[in-house]
């Protein structure tokens, strides 16, 4: 059964690139628009948006025109204006992982970071030798709301972890299997972790010869295509394994309007502010909504990067998303309207003269996309009463009075 208003959609879905969007859309288990705009949007909206359902969540999908935070809060603040019972909004996509977190924990391509904070580290001051981050408390993003926050302490427990894992790679193994070519995973030799100091080789001189920055071509190629051939860091998870499983780690995430490209400032920022990961799209939601960043690692934010990570990292978020929201509650909201078709009401009309309906037919009025919220009058002698609908199908503009049918407490009952 789907919802009728816009209102009753709780959790909303932001990607910015399409294997995030494709990811997501292939897990949805109902699309509720795929024949027609039912719900449409508010006007002044400029964002698009697909409905449907993952487990017990109505969500709306929105698709953003491109990267970064600019675009991420124009799309968010939109947002808010169509659907304005949003509880959660999770940024799904891929980013630059670091090799380790600060347990120690190794990062490799392919796990899924969680956000439990955002450090926005592009913003503040640009001095003639070194870049000061702004820190007062007006300009710094503030701590997730009470309800996101203790449900993350709840997802670091290890039993709740594992089982989300476990659900992770059923959501992964599914997308495998419905597209044979994208969400593969690339295979071990394809993750490769360099030193931080070694630079993504240079495409206008030899491979032996020092440099120190990568020109815009050779940034656009593979390390194999321009061959890299740096000191190479061992990973342990990647030993004596075909095909290791994503894993999942919930910490700070950094994000800018840039792309981080530079070992170096990797480890200078994870040391310094906790980062786990970087990328571009959250804190433009952040401020405007609850928010949980749920990004793919898909390289090591070095400058290194293989574009082939970036379908199996997005699958790998979009799966954890799937997995998180089947932990996520639900609210028990009285006064959501769900969509029943062909299911007329009957209104109960008294024939003994004590009780009189004003007409003898009722008229509700019904638009394209959302019911008008009417009150159906009636006379008891000299007393008005009041009786609301709860819920009329789109099919039914006008449903004839039922005289034979007569109701306890004047409320009104679904024909069965």
């Amino acid at each position: 059964m789907r919802p009728l208003s816009r209102c009753d959609f709780e959790i909303a879905i932001i990607c910015a690139l399409s294997p995030g969007v494709n990811a997501i859309e292939t897990l949805f288990d109902e699309h509720y628009d795929d024949l027609d705009h039912l719900y449409e949007k508010q006007d002044g909206d400029l964002n698009i948006y697909k409905t449907g359902r993952i487990g017990r969540h109505y969500v709306v999908l929105v698709y953003m025109p491109g990267k970064g935070n600019r675009r991420s809060a124009s799309v968010s603040s939109g947002l808010r204006i169509s659907f304005t019972g949003i509880r959660l909004a999770l940024v799904v996509g891929i980013c630059g992982g670091i090799p380790y977190s600060s347990e120690g924990d190794e990062i490799i391509l392919g796990d899924v970071i969680i956000s439990d904070s955002i450090v926005e580290y592009d913003v503040g001051r640009q001095y003639i030798h070194k870049f000061e981050r702004e820190r007062s408390v007006k300009e710094v993003l503030g701590p997730p709301n009470r309800e996101i926050r203790t449900f993350l302490r709840r997802l670091e427990t290890r039993r709740t972890r594992l089982q989300i894992q476990e659900k992770l790679m059923q959501g992964l193994s599914y997308l495998q299997q419905h597209d044979k070519d994208d969400w593969q995973y690339p295979g071990v030799s394809k993750d490769i972790l360099f030193d931080a100091s070694y630079i993504h080789n240079h495409i206008q001189y030899p491979t032996e010869q020092p440099h120190t920055n990568c020109c815009t071509q050779a940034s656009s190629f593979s390390c194999q295509d321009i061959g890299c051939s740096g000191q190479l860091i061992q990973r342990c998870r990647l030993k004596d394994t075909e095909q290791p499983e994503p894993r999942i780690h919930i910490g700070t995430i950094g994000s800018a309007n840039s792309m981080m490209k530079f070992g170096e400032m990797r480890d200078q920022l994870s040391r310094s502010e906790g980062i786990v990961c970087f990328e571009m799209e959250g804190a433009g939601v952040w401020d405007n909504l609850p928010c949980v960043v749920v990004k793919g690692v898909s390289n090591y934010a070095d400058g290194h990067v293989n574009k082939m990570w970036q379908s199996y990292a997005a699958a790998a978020a979009a799966s954890c998303t799937k997995a998180f929201l089947e932990y996520w509650p639900t609210t028990a909201n009285e006064n959501r309207t769900i969509y029943r078709p062909y299911s007329p009401l009957i209104i109960p009309v008294d024939r003994d003269g004590m009780f009189t309906h004003q007409n003898e037919r009722v008229t509700f009025e019904v638009t394209k996309q959302k019911i008008i919220e009417t009150t159906t009058k009636y006379t008891i002698g000299d007393t008005t009463k009041n009786y609301e609908k709860d819920v009329i199908p789109l099919q039914h503009q006008r449903l004839e009075v039922a005289p034979s049918t007569v109701l306890e407490d004047g409320k009104i009952e679904e024909n069965k």
